[in-house]
């Protein structure tokens, strides 16, 4: 095979295993497909905490597999697209939105020529043009940003998108958390809730909502207040 003694001098030693071998078509096949960089937020966060990459890698697990199957997806607020590829791998097609064009730019150039059930658009969810259109949406991390003034309409830009039968998941960190949060964090959270105040806010729009709480990478249905980040699962929007 072409290039197999250049890609042998990458291994140390003389002698190679059987197995070191076979890896050699996988290496070049990887090396010409899939050079990729972490997006931009997630780079950042990998060399300040890498352990947060697995926090964020464990709720988009458990939001893809909630989701599973669905045809079509929204990801509101997506940021640089990391969480939306992993809930990528469990549907059939999702677009992520973000208002912060560089997000998009950079998703959009690194991300959709890998994945290619991913689309990645510079939308802002209170002036989105979607009706009706998605079996499912979900926005981690987005809310807490928003201000008590602009929650509502926010949640009702969120349920315009989804069918009657759609489900809406929601992700935020918990109020209680935020005594240990960053500097920077306790500023731009302006909005964190309890996990019995989002359930309360989710169920001004949908008929059932489903609480769980998380702490580091394992989802639960355990006490909130004691959970770093809580996560609603809604179904069966109101006519709001």
């Amino acid at each position: 095979m072409k290039n197999t003694k250049v890609i042998k001098k990458n291994f140390v030693g003389k002698k190679l295993s059987k197995t070191a071998k076979k890896y050699i078509p996988s290496y070049i096949f990887y090396k010409k497909n899939n050079n990729i960089t972490l997006p931009l937020n997630t780079s950042t966060l990998y060399v300040r905490d890498p352990k947060a990459i697995g926090f964020i890698s464990s709720r988009h697990k458990f939001i893809g597999k909630m989701i599973e199957g669905k045809k079509k997806v929204l990801d509101i607020g997506c940021g640089d697209g990391f969480g939306t590829t992993i809930v990528s791998q469990f549907v059939k097609q999702i677009i992520g939105i973000d208002y912060f064009r560089t997000h998009i730019e950079v998703a959009k150039t690194n991300l959709e020529k890998n994945f290619t059930n991913i689309k990645f658009e510079a939308k802002n969810i209170f002036e989105i043009d979607y009706r009706n259109y998605f079996d499912a949406a979900y926005s981690t991390d987005v809310l807490e940003h928003i201000s008590k003034k602009e929650e509502i309409d926010f949640m009702k830009s969120s349920c315009k998108t989804l069918k009657s039968d759609g489900i809406f998941i929601i992700g935020m960190p918990s109020i209680e958390s935020q005594k240990y949060a960053s500097a920077v964090n306790k500023k731009e959270h302006v909005n964190c809730k309890t996990g019995k105040a989002l359930k309360k806010f989710c169920e001004k729009f949908f008929k059932s909502v489903f609480l769980f709480s998380m702490n580091d990478e394992i989802v639960h249905t355990g006490f909130s207040p004691m959970s770093q980040y809580i996560i609603c699962i809604c179904v069966f929007k109101k006519d709001n």
